[in-house]
């Protein structure tokens, strides 16, 4: 739907040529955001504005783009059509606008006027206040001057008797006037507070619309109509006040089997402005990432003697190594944090990026400019899921509840933060990866305390097997205990590790019991997983021996 509104109204008309001729009119106008794409870093924003005019040429000017930020990067980077004219010239700068401007849109006008009644009534009620203080006050005054009033200044005792008596029903009808008062005042306090939440209200409403910064880029094209025309005037440009990531809450039922996804964005924008009925999409892509592939220049390949090059380069290795020890210690004492932090959000962006999706929302929206940011509901899915408890006794004293599901939804799911929730508790939250359509999905839910965890060393020896031998060996006994303490049976899978070798003359045998599941845990070399259910107060022992052996004189790592 194309919207805009007349600042002014027309100008004027500049030059009227012959009684038939073609008139040449000046516009002040205002557009709107109809629609943006925000992606990760950045928004491509679209505005739009529609005018009727006579045949002829005429001159457009818009005011109403903030020039808060990237100015100079909008303006680089604007794009202009016209449609029902031919467009001219287009010029661009930055202006400062007057009040009446900043306050000239419809949606800014009715925000203003909201404010406006709601301080008025205020102000009726503030008055009424004030009239009750006024009547306490009076009341106050009459019993400071009764206070004061001497009936001893008479000699006759019939009129003491009397000023005394007009004292007293004077002071006791103050008194109850004082009384009736305060009770009003007291019952004008909810009013006034109701009252003033509105005025913050409304006050908090028209600075959401309006920004402070008066400096607009202004907008200015020439335009030829060869004949009378609705003109449809349309801008899209980048800002780099935008962004979003994705958010994701998982609650997983253990009793069902079944785990709700929701899923969520978690956007913002600082443009100054904001985006009234505005058509939203969200993309993957990164509106700055690199379009061209990288140039690859030709490899010269050279002989060498290395006896004439080992020095030298056995020097320069050296010099190397303390220029990294002075570059480390640089890291570590003086941009603690910073290295981790940049490859977080470095490896984050290309995940994104990579994917190119877009995901459009169902309906305009009003989407406010600030430091907040707004989560917007995308989708809620459910999932089949296979639970079980995931036990590693040589790092964790319990098990941890695992839900693995297949991603059946259709649609690749990006990375983001994801929120855990197990039976209606919250948990915490975790990094949820790219997911593709189809994939198998591991999630962690958390620690589940009654599944106690140990793993006891029994046996350790060293040494020589005898004079005549000339190897060395190292055996070791370890026994596994899992107690499932929680008052309900569980699928386990229990992992433990043994030494790999690498080399010939190091040898490692090893046996378990029972027989492990799997001796290779996700292509992990000597990760081994046993799986079984076990019920509520049973306990299960795995015992594991490990034999090395290496040659004489070879020391073990």
């Amino acid at each position: 739907m194309k919207r805009f509104d007349y600042l002014g109204g027309v100008i004027g008309a500049c030059v009227m040529i012959g009684a038939a001729a073609a008139q040449a009119e000046n516009y002040v106008l205002r557009s709107a955001v109809t629609s943006a794409t925000v992606y990760p870093s950045g928004a491509l924003i679209e505005r739009e504005a529609n005018l009727a005019v006579p045949a002829g040429q005429h001159r457009l000017t818009f005011r109403d783009v903030p020039a808060e930020f990237d100015a100079d990067e909008i303006m680089g980077l604007l794009q202009t059509k016209v449609t029902g004219g031919r467009l001219g010239p287009i010029s661009t700068r930055i202006v400062a606008v007057s009040e009446a401007e900043i306050y000239s849109a419809p949606n800014v006008q009715a925000a203003k006027e909201t404010l406006q009644a709601a301080e008025e009534a205020l102000a009726v009620k503030e008055e009424a206040a004030a009239r009750i203080s006024v009547e306490i006050n009076a009341a106050e005054d009459l019993l400071d001057y009764l206070a004061r009033t001497n009936a001893d200044k008479t000699d006759s005792v019939a009129e003491r008797v009397e000023i005394a008596r007009m004292i007293a029903a004077e002071s006791a009808s103050a008194r109850q006037s004082i009384i009736s008062a305060q009770a009003a005042l007291r019952a004008l306090e909810p009013e006034l507070a109701l009252l003033e939440a509105d005025v913050a209200t409304a006050e908090a409403a028209l600075a959401q619309l309006v920004s402070e910064n008066a400096n607009r880029i202004e907008i200015v094209l020439d335009v030829t109509a060869p004949e009378a025309a609705d003109l449809e005037v349309a801008f899209s440009y980048v800002t780099q006040q935008a962004g979003w990531q994705p958010s994701y809450t998982a609650a997983l039922d253990t009793g069902a089997n079944a785990m709700t996804l929701t899923r969520g964005i978690q956007a913002w924008q600082g443009t100054g402005e904001a985006w009234v009925d505005v058509a939203l999409a969200f993309s993957t892509e990164d509106a700055k990432k690199r379009v061209a592939p990288t140039e690859l220049h030709p490899w010269i390949r050279r002989i060498f003697d290395p006896a004439s090059v080992m020095p030298r380069a056995l020097g320069a290795a050296k010099h190397e190594r303390s220029e990294m020890v002075v570059e480390q210690s640089l890291s570590a004492d003086d941009f603690e944090g910073v290295a981790p932090m940049m490859e977080v959000a470095t490896e984050a962006v290309a995940d994104i990026s990579g994917l190119n999706l877009t995901y459009h929302y169902p309906e305009n929206v009003i989407f406010y400019s600030g430091a907040g940011g707004t989560e917007f509901a995308l989708s809620e899915l459910t999932f089949d899921t296979d639970i079980h408890v995931r036990a590693v006794p040589a790092r964790d004293a319990v098990g941890y509840v695992m839900a693995s599901f297949e991603n059946s939804s259709g649609e690749v799911f990006v990375p983001g933060e994801l929120r855990l929730i197990r039976d209606g508790s919250y948990l915490n939250s975790t990094y949820l990866p790219t997911i593709a359509r189809g994939e198998e999905v591991e999630v962690p839910f958390g620690a589940l305390e009654g599944m106690k965890l140990s793993r006891v060393v029994k046996d350790r020896s060293e040494g020589d097997r005898g004079v005549i031998s000339k190897s060395n060996e190292a055996e070791t006994q370890v026994v596994l205990k899992i107690e499932n303490l929680t008052g309900l049976a569980w699928p386990l899978e229990v992992l433990e590790r043994v030494s790999v070798s690498e080399q010939e003359d190091l040898d490692v045998t090893w046996a378990a019991t029972p027989v492990p599941s799997e001796e290779r845990f996700e292509e992990r070399r000597g990760v081994l997983a046993w799986r079984f259910d076990l019920d509520a107060g049973d306990t299960q022992e795995i015992s594991i021996t490990e034999t090395l052996r290496w040659p004489e004189g070879m020391v073990l790592r």
